[in-house]
């Protein structure tokens, strides 16, 4: 343990009188005007943000003091739509196209630089088999997060109400006008009735002088849906006029921009206190003033106990949670190319 007093501290400021390192981590604690009180008399914002020390792997500081009432306002809100999130199907489908996404390239990087795929646990079937299973969990959450939301939405307004007979129309549009979204939506059908052989892959890999680079195209196996007697015509008339099996990467790409959009403008539909919960957290976060960190939500202060410091019991603001409450759509991998239709997400939010 190391630790620093104002005089000898070239980090110190006035708002930050001494610095202890303890257990690879860094604490700034600020001086007290007048009176000391118990420091679990008060509530605090207090921030672990990026090193300024070398040998520790952040920082906490407190940022400021609230009252009861501010306290109990964000820690409500922070709970409930942390609550709210987490009780959706969407961040698990979120997850299962990342995860497809990583997969993808994954499986470029082995094939260009790892060695060349055998039998058994390191075969191509093995490989194939994963990006079904990671499809089937995709087309699957697709459908269980549209039935759900419309089962919220008519719970909290009414099968005939104004906002479901919305919401209703919106997910029916996302369907007719988003290519990934429409055919990964059907594809669960497919695979638990029909056929789970839906895909086609291949690998190459080339020598640059800048290193190697591979490359895996997983794409959709068309047959497997004009052979069905659950697709309709119209449906098979997409598939025939495209040149090629389409790629799977831009369809799971493609669905999750749209519906990102869609289930961000639809949740207060479902919620009526969501938009509350958000001006609280936008709030909540602006007393950072966009300073690098994980943002925390404490039921004390940061205080000094003989030699050391402790932080009191504390909850941190998740990214999901804080994008959002901005109303922000979740980075995705940039894919250069789509060759497909798009529809990024509703007008309305553009």
């Amino acid at each position: 343990m190391k630790k620093w007093t104002d005089g000898d501290d070239p980090l110190a400021s006035p708002n930050q009188a001494t610095v202890q390192v303890n257990y690879n981590i860094a604490i700034t604690h600020r001086p007290f005007e007048g009176k000391r009180v118990n420091s679990y008399d008060s509530r605090s914002v207090i921030l672990f943000g990026d090193p300024r020390i070398p040998g520790t792997s952040g920082t906490w500081s407190e940022i400021t003091t609230l009252s009861e009432d501010k306290y109990e306002e964000y820690r409500n809100s922070l709970w409930s739509l942390d609550s709210l999130l987490r009780r959706s199907h969407f961040p698990y489908f979120r997850a299962a196209c990342l995860d497809f996404v990583n997969q993808v390239e994954d499986a470029g990087e082995r094939v260009a630089n790892g060695s060349i795929p055998g039998s058994g646990d390191d075969s191509i079937e093995l490989l194939s088999s994963k990006f079904i299973r990671s499809l089937l969990a995709i087309s699957s959450l697709i459908k269980f997060e549209q039935d759900k939301s419309l089962e919220r939405i008519q719970r909290s307004r009414g099968e005939n109400s104004e906002e479901h007979i919305r919401a209703t129309k919106e997910y029916s549009r996302l369907y007719d006008e988003n290519f990934g979204y429409r055919f990964l939506s059907r594809l669960r059908n497919i695979m638990h009735h029909d056929t789970m052989e839906v895909i086609r892959f291949s690998a190459t890999a080339s020598a640059t002088p800048s290193g190697n680079i591979g490359v895996c195209e997983v794409r959709l196996e068309r047959s497997a849906f004009l052979d069905s007697q659950r697709i309709n015509s119209s449906l098979k008339r997409d598939l025939r006029e495209l040149e090629d099996d389409p790629l799977i990467i831009e369809m799971v790409v493609q669905s999750l921009l749209g519906l990102a959009g869609l289930n961000r403008f639809l949740r207060p539909y479902a919620y009526p206190d969501l938009n509350q919960y958000c001006s609280s957290i936008r709030e909540f976060e602006a007393l950072f003033k966009g300073a690098p960190g994980l943002r925390c939500l404490a039921d004390g202060q940061i205080a000094p106990r003989g030699d050391s410091f402790s932080i009191p019991n504390h909850m941190s603001a998740s990214p999901d949670v804080l994008s959002f409450a901005h109303g922000l759509i979740p980075d995705l991998p940039n894919i250069p190319e789509m060759d497909l239709p798009r529809y990024d997400r509703p007008e309305y939010l553009t």
